[in-house]
């Protein structure tokens, strides 16, 4: 089973290029899956901290979890 995909078209800069080049070469896959693999990964990191921040907001007592939105990390 895939995952399902939503398109994306965004505008880089030539730094931001010339490193999607490098990376190509570097890793033998091509940039959509590389520019993929960077925001999973930025957003699964986002998505980790903001689920510890908010279990060390609850436990201090400064928010409540009234909306069950403490999951385990």
């Amino acid at each position: 089973m895939s995952i399902e995909l939503t398109d994306l078209r965004a505008k880089i800069d030539e730094l931001t290029d010339e490193w999607l080049h490098a990376k190509e070469q570097e890793l033998g896959k091509d940039r959509s899956e590389i520019v993929r693999m960077v925001l999973h990964e930025l957003a699964s990191r986002d998505v980790r901290n903001a689920t510890l921040l908010c279990n060390r907001l609850i436990a201090k007592g400064l928010i409540k979890d009234d909306k069950g939105l403490v999951g385990k990390v």
